[in-house]
């Protein structure tokens, strides 16, 4: 049995046909329709594309996170 029913799976493969550009920070949603991101006042005009460019290359932990996960900001 998979992680994910067929329903997650569905969204998910919907998620991965909008453009970087046009999804929110955090990539679960469109830009602008993310109850998550929008609350956040540093990200609610921010994209997936704009995260995964600050992402380190090291770890893939994003601003402000990285300095907590990544041994090369340590």
């Amino acid at each position: 049995m998979g992680m994910f029913n067929e329903e997650q799976l569905a969204h998910m493969r919907e998620l991965d046909s909008i453009p970087p550009e046009q999804r929110c920070w955090c990539g679960w949603a469109r830009l602008g329709e993310c109850y998550n991101c929008s609350r956040d006042t540093t990200r609610a005009d921010k994209t997936y594309a704009e995260r995964m460019n600050a992402q380190c290359p090291e770890c893939g932990a994003d601003p402000p996170y990285h300095r907590y996960y990544c041994s090369k900001s340590n």
